[in-house]
C-alpha cells in the first residue's frame, strides 16, 4: 500500500437501500479515465502523423474508426513508426468498395519508444480516421517490445 486514502463517494439516492453507509468499491480503466483522441481527413496521397508520444514514452490504443471511399488503387494504411522501424496496425483496401471499420481493442495495443501513429494514404483516396489513445510516459525500445509481442 502506499498509505493513500481511498475515497468514498455517497451514491445512494433512493429509499431502496437499507444501509445508507454501505460500501463497495469501484475499479475505473485507465483508458477511461486518461483516454483522449484526434480525429483526421485525407484526401491526398500522403504520409500524416496522426499522434505522437511524449519524449521517450509511448502510445496506448484503445479504439480505431476508419472511414474511405471507393477509390480505384487506393490503400491506406495505419501504422506504429519511429522513423526506423515500422508495425501495421492496419490496412484497408479501398480498390473495390469502401471501407467502414471500428475496431473497439480490448488488448494492450502499446507501441514502443517514441512510436509515433501514422496515416498512409496511397492513391488519392478520400478517408477519415479516428484514434482513441492514452499517452504513457516510459516505454520498452524497439527490439525489446518486439520480442514481447
Amino acid at each position: 500500500m502506499d498509505g493513500k486514502a481511498i475515497e468514498v463517494a455517497k451514491f445512494w439516492k433512493n429509499g431502496r437501500v437499507r444501509d445508507k453507509d454501505e460500501r463497495s468499491i469501484a475499479v475505473a480503466d485507465p483508458m477511461k479515465v486518461h483516454g483522449t483522441f484526434t480525429s483526421i481527413e485525407s484526401t491526398v496521397t500522403e504520409t500524416v502523423t496522426v499522434v505522437e508520444p511524449e519524449l521517450s514514452g509511448s502510445l496506448i490504443l484503445s479504439d480505431i474508426i476508419l472511414s474511405t471511399e471507393r477509390q480505384n488503387g487506393g490503400t491506406v494504411t495505419i501504422q506504429f513508426t519511429d522513423g526506423t522501424d515500422t508495425a501495421l496496425i492496419y490496412k484497408a483496401f479501398a480498390n473495390d468498395a469502401p471501407t467502414s471499420v471500428a475496431l473497439a481493442i480490448s488488448g494492450r495495443l502499446q507501441g514502443w519508444k517514441d512510436a509515433r501513429v501514422e496515416l498512409i494514404n496511397v492513391g488519392n483516396t478520400d478517408c477519415s480516421l479516428l484514434v482513441t489513445y492514452v499517452k504513457v510516459p516510459d516505454a520498452f525500445p524497439f527490439q525489446q517490445w518486439d520480442e514481447l509481442r
